[in-house]
């Protein structure tokens, strides 16, 4: 009983940078500010296109990457999890249900951040790696919401 009560976030903190390279360190931070701006660009897509904006998804988002973000390695197994669930089984779902051009964005949209977030969790993520994955989340994800907003000011407008 006593054991637990000394640790406090700051020693969780302390045990879960333990022997960690920077470089692993820095591309877990990545990913979790990639999850993040995610969520949030989804968030401002769904209110601007005056859908219902849907909270348990963009408060799961957070969740973990605000858990990522502390190092937790729970975190980490279940953003990986997810990635590979989002890559394969969300495109397939998007395709069955969608017409073509919305299949196509929200698959854009799902591989840039599983990609993303996949080459900064999974092996060693040195500097590369970090800009790949950045690249590719620019690529794809920032640039399918680009498309979308362009979409819906034109449709405004």
């Amino acid at each position: 009983m006593f054991e637990q009560s000394l640790r406090t976030p700051e020693w969780q903190d302390q045990q879960a940078a333990e022997g960690r390279t920077s470089d692993e360190i820095r591309a877990v931070r990545t990913a979790s500010v990639i999850i993040g701006v995610n969520a949030g660009l989804t968030v401002v897509l769904e209110f601007v296109a005056g859908t219902k904006v849907n909270v348990l998804p963009f408060a799961a988002a957070l969740f973990i990457g605000y858990y990522l973000y502390k190092l937790r390695s729970r975190a980490e197994n279940l953003a990986i999890g997810l990635s590979i669930i989002v890559a394969t089984l969300m495109p397939a779902i998007y395709f069955w249900l969608l017409p073509l051009p919305g299949a196509v964005l929200q698959s854009l949209l799902a591989w840039g951040l599983s990609g993303a977030v996949l080459l900064l969790l999974l092996g060693q993520a040195g500097p590369v790696r970090r800009r790949l994955a950045i690249v590719l989340f620019v690529v794809l994800t920032l640039g399918t919401y680009c498309v979308a907003f362009a979409l819906l000011f034109a449709r405004h407008h």
